[in-house]
């Protein structure tokens, strides 16, 4: 299995321990957000944004969230997901099993990027619309973003032409396919 430049495939969805946590990733721009706001509003669940970490998505961060921030931050004076996303990841989980009724659900991109297969609990969601989908996604995402600053209500077709650089910087999601074929490739 493995992410297709033009084809949207189905999400693997895969149980790999007893613990209750839904982990939920893909691609930038695969829907993964979407797929977690499904339970966000559900008081059974615990959410947990992995944007927040490095404060890239405030707007989405949960009580639980900031609570396992302060706890991250007070052990970890400056993040660095290379050498201790797993010890970051573990320190959610442990937040989770405080709750036995509840149902951690953490969702992001540093999964795929930044642990094993082995590594994970509880079930897994990777979501995998081609590659196409995603990059055109996080582009429509950032053009609404930013649509309340362009004047005149710039059309998307004319917000492309004319923020080139970064339609070329969503090209870099070329490097993040190939980190997620190869995390696919450890569920074989």
């Amino acid at each position: 299995m493995k992410v297709k430049f033009f084809v949207n495939q189905n999400n693997i969805n895969k149980k790999l321990t007893d613990d209750n946590i839904i982990n939920i990733t893909g691609l930038i721009g695969s829907g993964k957000s979407t797929l977690s706001d499904k339970y966000r509003h559900n008081n059974k669940y615990l959410i947990f944004n992995l944007d927040n970490l490095g404060d890239l998505d405030e707007l989405r961060e949960t009580k639980e969230m900031a609570e396992v921030k302060k706890i991250i931050k007070s052990k970890y004076k400056t993040l660095n997901f290379d050498n201790d996303f797993l010890k970051y990841y573990n320190i959610i989980c442990n937040y989770i099993k405080k709750y036995p009724n509840k149902i951690g659900v953490i969702e992001g991109g540093h999964i795929y990027s930044y642990l094993s297969v082995k590594d994970i609990k509880g079930t897994l969601i990777i979501c995998l619309p081609s590659l196409f989908k995603c990059w055109y996604q996080s582009l429509k995402r950032h053009y609404l973003k930013r649509r309340k600053e362009l004047k005149n209500g710039l059309p998307f077709k004319d917000f492309l032409k004319s923020n080139i650089k970064n339609f070329f910087h969503r090209t870099a999601q070329l490097k993040y396919y190939k980190k997620m074929n190869k995390f696919l490739n450890q569920l074989n």
